[in-house]
């Protein structure tokens, strides 16, 4: 359960998004929170995160102090790190840089509290969050993470286990079967993508002519 709610600030960008995968609201402080738990909700390997979830207590310099993280993410049990739960601080380079002296003692006491419950703590910057195109392509894809209710799904399942790999151009030109409903094939294929039914590398730049395959 999120211990603090989020406050408005005229300084910062606050605000929350939308997201099934969030328990309680996911919001966020700054765009580089709010950038990160669009990567959350979009990454398929995430089965549920939580804001601000735990405060945790520790001395520093023989002063009680209180240190609330940013996010507490599950990972789906299908992944390579099973069952695995991360508690994330998310920071610029430049703050950590900058102010570690001061941040250190809530860091380690983070790491502890984290090791006792069997979880990771992990601090992730811009570095990692904002890789080139990767960012750019979730926010795009995320447009499309919806149930897929279209009935040539099966079309699409089996041309692509025959081809492999191809490109969403040549998927929709093996789908559709007029122009007419182009457009709802390409939406269709964006679906498969955004859902993990296809991969693709996501460090490129997404578009037609993209290689995609069968996971």
């Amino acid at each position: 359960m999120t211990v603090r709610k989020v406050p408005k600030n005229h300084q910062n960008i606050t605000g929350q998004i939308s997201s099934v995968k969030s328990i309680g609201p996911a919001a966020f402080e700054s765009s580089l929170e709010r950038d990160f738990l669009i990567l959350l909700d979009f990454n398929y390997f995430i089965e549920k995160f939580e804001v601000q979830p735990c405060k945790i207590e520790y001395f520093d310099k023989d002063k009680k102090r209180s240190y609330i993280p940013d996010v507490l993410v599950q990972y789906a049990t299908s992944n390579s790190i099973e069952g695995k739960r991360i508690l994330y601080e998310v920071k610029y380079r430049d703050d950590l840089r900058n102010n570690w002296h001061i941040w250190k003692s809530k860091f380690k006491a983070a790491y502890a509290f984290s090791l006792s419950k069997g979880w990771t703590f992990k601090i992730i910057t811009e570095r990692e969050i904002r890789r080139p195109y990767y960012l750019d392509n979730a926010k795009f894809l995320k447009r499309y993470n919806t149930p897929i209710e279209d009935c040539r799904l099966s079309t699409a399942h089996e041309i692509m286990n025959n081809l492999r790999e191809t490109d969403p151009e040549t998927l929709v030109a093996a789908i559709a079967s007029d122009f007419s409903n182009r457009a709802e094939v390409i939406h269709l294929v964006w679906q498969m993508l955004a859902r993990g039914y296809l991969n693709t590398d996501l460090t490129q730049p997404l578009n037609m002519k993209s290689k995609i395959w069968c996971p």
